[in-house]
């Protein structure tokens, strides 16, 4: 991974907000999600999103939003886990 913050790579204290605001600057279509990094407790992340933000023609959640909001979960998940652990590679999905 490359971090232009030096601290983002190596606090051992989680900032879900940094993280959700590196995310928002590397994959900028997760802003029009609105998606939130609500909590973690060291083995799993909660992630949510608006439906307003993502529904569909039938009043339900559009199915792209659905997979890209999954994926972006693992995603973040992966990238909190290899800071806490100090790797530094790039994580690419």
């Amino acid at each position: 991974m490359h971090f232009e913050n030096p601290s983002l790579y190596m606090s051992m204290e989680i900032d879900l907000n940094e993280v959700l605001e590196y995310v928002h600057e590397h994959i900028p279509i997760t802003c029009h999600f609105g998606v939130q990094l609500a909590n973690y407790d060291g083995s799993s992340l909660e992630v949510s999103a608006p439906l307003k933000a993502n529904i569909n023609h039938r009043n339900s959640a559009f199915g792209g939003s659905i997979s890209a909001i999954g994926i972006l979960s693992g995603w973040a998940l992966l990238f909190i886990k290899m800071r806490e652990l100090g790797v530094r590679n790039k994580l690419v999905i």
